[in-house]
Parts: structure tokens; C-alpha cells; sequence
């Protein structure tokens, strides 16, 4: 019995082992990968059986950031998940970060090598204002065999300032301010830049459709915010003109009762801007804005020549796109490529850039005749119908820009 029971468990055992030698045994495939240990490391690599997942992890040291992987596979992606079916050889491509205190610039060689790729990176609330070679596109291809070295410089927005940066010549570009100009003749007083000391306290409006705009019959006693200001009625009294006041201002249409002193309200006869001579005329040259640096000097109106730019440029062109190619920062809805702007309509969801409106004008320096200082809507802008204006001493609302920081 017992001899039975051993032949039959030896038999077992040889039919085991005779199905286990015809048992094929899986394919083994060896995923090799590479980088530069200096830049970063890789997990992951090394031999799995045929159909096995692989998990590949790039992991960037300090300085650096993950690009892409190349050879036999291609992402951006730092972990990357294969079948393995073969052998595979992969790299995972390392860029460069250089950190300032307003922002960085990521650097990375294309997959070919003949081109180093910079690309500009502000810190939140701050700006990319150009690269070292003075141009202004957010990111850069340079030749390798030019040896050029890039480095970029980044400023933090101001203080009451919309965050986005408007062209208003091929060269020149302003911020600007986040709402209309307000005044208030009895809250506190003000430092002008004359070194003389105002009541009152100016500001700028919260967002950029508050509008007060309201009739009001307003005094140096006035306790409220006003924001209909005729032309140039900073305060400064140096252009001799009777209303110089922000309260101030003569709002009748006949010309025959316009005073002598109305038509010195910014600047001699024939000269339009709030500029040179005539700079303290301009409400932020003059004064300080409390919610916007509270220093005179930092803010001002467009020229006559820059408004006329910027309008040709965004609107009458009908194309969100500056010059050189620099699209400006935007934030809930960024801005695509060639984008058509045709109705005012489509300007509403850009409504945290600048928003405007038939009734929501801006002040542009006068070019039409003496007694008038330009204020346009959007729907002239767009019709290309430019002339329409208000006497430059009848009360409008006004926006203010500050320079760009080259």
C-alpha cells in the first residue's frame, strides 16, 4: 500500500516538472534611460517582462526644471507610463531656471540643438518689461552658435494700476490706471509736487465701470467724490486761467461766453498736451494719488500722438496684438493669437484690462480745434469715426497711465 501511494506521488511529480519545462517563459525587455545627472535624476528604468507597465519618473534638482523626454518616446509630461514591448532607450531633457525677485526665465536647447529656448516668467502682480537685447516677446529663440546670453528684466505693477501693458507707439508702453480719477475737496489734504499743500484727496475709482458722472454743483466745501474734471484742472494755477480747480469748469456750449481765461486752461493756444511747460496741469503730474503711490508725478494723461497710436493699433485694427509681437498679459481670459475684436460687445469678458463703452470715454488731447479737448467711446473707435468732442471745459471722467520702467 504504502509502496503504491510513493509510485503514485512520484508520478505526480514527474508530470509537474514535464509541464513546467514546456512552459514558455516570458520575454524580458530592458527600458534604458539617460540624463544629466547634474540636472536632475530618473526612475523607473531597467527590465520588465513583455507587457509589463513601466513608470518613469523625472525628477529636476534645484535650478532646473523637466522639458521633455526623447528618443524612443516623446512628452512633456515628467511622469510617463509605457507598455513595454521592446527595448527602449529614452532621455529626459532638462531646462534651466534663473530666479529673480519679480520673476524667472526658463532656458532650454531644442531637441535638434541649434537653439537655446528663453522664455519669461513674472511673478504674480508683476511684469516682464524686456530681455537684455531690448526686445519684448515672452519668449526667445537664440542661435547656439550665437553664444548670446539672455537675461530679463521684470518690475512689479504699481500700486492702482490695471495689470496689463498697452503699446501707444512701436517703442513706448504705459499702464494703465485700474479706474477713473476721483476727487474729494474736503477729505484731508495733499503734498503737490510744487512742494504747496491742498485740501482734498484724490484717488482712483475701485474698478474701471465705476463712474459717478453726475451733474453736481460742487465746492471747495464739497464732501463727496467727484470725477468730471474740465481739462487740465489739476489745481495749478501757473497757466493763469480762472478754472484750474477740479471743481471748476465752464459747461456752456455758445463760444460767445467763454471767458479769455478758459482757453489757458492747459497750455498756450495751438498746443494740446498736457506736457513740458504746462505739466502741472495734468491732474497725476501734479498731484498724488492716494490709492495709486500716493507720490506726485508717477501718473499722467496720454498725449495726443499716443492715444491716436493706441487706437489705430488696437481698435480701428480691430486686433488685441501689440507690436513686436508682444501680447500683453491678461488674466481670466487670456488672449489668443490674432484674435478680431468687432463689436464692443466682444470687449466685455476683457473687462480686467480696459473696458469701454459709448458712455465710458477717455480723455485724448485736443486735435480738432482750440476749445476742445478729444474724449472717444469705443464706438467711434471702431467706426473709425474720430470727431466728436467736448469743449475742454465741460467736466468728463478721465484715466490716468503711468510709464513702463524700461
Amino acid at each position: 500500500m504504502t509502496t503504491n501511494i510513493f509510485k503514485s506521488a512520484i508520478a505526480a511529480l514527474a508530470l509537474l516538472v514535464a509541464f513546467n519545462s514546456c512552459k514558455e517563459e516570458k520575454t524580458k525587455f530592458h527600458i534604458e534611460v539617460a540624463c544629466d545627472p547634474e540636472q536632475g535624476t530618473i526612475t523607473g528604468g531597467g527590465e520588465y517582462e513583455e507587457g509589463e507597465k513601466a513608470t518613469l519618473t523625472a525628477i529636476a534638482n534645484p535650478g532646473y526644471y523637466f522639458a521633455r523626454w526623447v528618443g524612443d518616446y516623446k512628452s512633456e509630461d515628467s511622469v510617463l507610463t509605457i507598455t513595454v514591448t521592446a527595448n527602449k532607450s529614452l532621455s529626459a531633457i532638462f531646462g534651466k531656471i534663473e530666479s529673480s525677485e519679480y520673476g524667472s526665465v526658463k532656458i532650454t536647447i531644442s531637441e535638434g540643438g541649434t537653439y537655446y529656448l528663453y522664455e519669461a516668467i513674472p511673478n504674480e502682480n508683476c511684469y516682464f518689461v524686456k530681455w537684455s537685447d531690448g526686445s519684448y516677446e515672452l519668449s526667445k529663440k537664440v542661435d547656439v552658435s550665437a553664444g548670446e546670453n539672455l537675461t530679463a528684466t521684470f518690475k512689479p505693477y504699481p500700486e492702482g494700476s490695471i495689470h496689463a501693458l498697452f503699446f501707444v507707439s512701436p517703442t513706448k508702453r504705459v499702464i494703465f490706471s485700474k479706474g477713473y480719477l476721483q476727487f474729494n475737496p474736503s477729505l484731508g489734504t495733499h503734498t503737490r509736487a510744487d512742494g504747496t499743500t491742498a485740501p482734498g484727496t484724490w484717488r482712483f475709482a475701485e474698478n474701471q465701470t465705476n463712474m459717478i458722472n453726475s451733474d453736481l454743483n460742487v465746492s471747495a466745501t464739497y464732501d463727496g467724490w467727484i470725477d468730471d474734471f474740465a481739462w487740465g484742472t489739476s489745481g495749478w494755477s501757473g497757466s493763469g486761467a480762472t478754472y484750474y480747480r477740479p471743481y471748476d469748469g465752464y459747461n456752456s456750449d455758445d463760444i460767445s461766453e467763454i471767458p479769455d481765461s478758459v482757453g489757458k486752461l492747459y497750455g498756450p493756444q495751438g498746443e494740446y498736451d498736457l506736457t513740458g511747460d504746462y505739466a502741472y496741469a495734468d491732474w497725476g503730474v501734479y498731484n498724488p494719488i492716494s490709492n495709486g503711490g500716493d507720490k506726485p508725478g508717477m501718473w499722467r494723461t496720454l498725449t495726443r500722438d499716443e492715444f491716436k497710436s493706441f487706437l489705430c493699433t488696437y481698435y480701428i485694427e480691430k486686433y488685441f496684438r501689440c507690436l513686436n509681437g508682444f501680447v500683453f498679459y491678461s488674466g481670466d481670459y487670456p488672449l489668443k493669437d490674432n484674435e478680431v475684436i468687432n463689436t464692443p460687445n466682444d470687449l466685455s469678458k476683457y473687462n480686467n484690462l480696459l473696458y469701454f463703452e459709448t458712455l465710458k470715454e477717455h480723455w485724448i488731447a485736443n486735435y480738432s480745434d482750440e476749445f476742445s479737448a478729444k474724449a472717444v467711446g469705443i464706438s467711434d473707435m471702431l467706426n473709425s469715426n474720430m470727431g466728436w468732442s467736448y469743449k475742454r471745459f465741460s467736466r468728463l471722467p478721465v484715466r490716468l497711465v503711468m510709464d513702463v520702467e524700461e
